[in-house]
């Protein structure tokens, strides 16, 4: 048996230098986002039932018609065309944006106000941490076996239980309301990825041998 002190967990690491770099570069208005001043909802990755966007994009069709928001998916995969149909049956096709795989996802989640992790399960979720990096706040679903790895509920982003459209309708909802806390968990959350650099988990393999 091996003893608990003998034990070290090294998490997954970014290139934050890298991220921070590739979030100034500009968008073009219209690109993903069509109306420039609306509150803008963002996520990605590949479009499977794991990732729920179902179920995102029921929660955000939830939100007052008033509030202006937009949502984007950026990624492809086999739910595209369920993803476009929902949203037209919900009466949001003009306000949900699946505009397919961009090269660099993550000027847009900058440009965006809150990213969005929706999913039933993960590995260690990559994309939550670079979202993190942007400085973005960030509200995932609780689910196994990554997002509370890396967020504290409240500090550095929101955390919601799994398949639960009215917490994520209202986590949403918080922080287009309170910009405030949304700055709060964006700087929190970056501070987060800075501290999970790729550079600084190298050092820590280097420290085991």
């Amino acid at each position: 048996k091996i003893r608990p002190e003998k034990i070290r967990v090294i998490t997954n690491g970014i290139d934050f230098e890298k991220t921070e770099k590739l979030c100034r570069d500009t968008i073009e208005e219209g690109d993903v986002f069509r109306n420039p001043g609306a509150f803008r909802i963002i996520s990605g990755g590949r479009l499977t039932p794991q990732k729920n966007f179902q179920l995102l994009i029921n929660a955000f069709a939830r939100l007052p018609d008033n509030s202006g928001a937009q949502l984007a998916i950026i990624g492809y995969g086999e739910e595209m065309e369920a993803l476009a149909s929902l949203a037209e049956k919900l009466g949001v096709a003009d306000r949900v944006s699946l505009p397919g795989y961009r090269e660099n996802p993550w000027k847009y989640i900058a440009a965006s106000d809150v990213f969005v992790l929706s999913s039933t399960f993960e590995g260690y979720p990559n994309v939550l941490l670079e979202a993190m990096a942007t400085g973005v706040p960030v509200v995932s679903s609780d689910c196994p076996h990554g997002p509370r790895e890396l967020i504290i509920n409240g500090k550095n982003g929101i955390l919601v239980p799994v398949n639960d459209e009215s917490s994520l309708l209202k986590a949403m909802q918080r922080i287009r309301e309170d910009r405030s806390l949304g700055k709060k968990l964006g700087d929190s959350g970056k501070e987060t990825a800075r501290n999970l650099d790729l550079q600084k988990m190298v050092k820590q393999y280097e420290s085991l041998f």
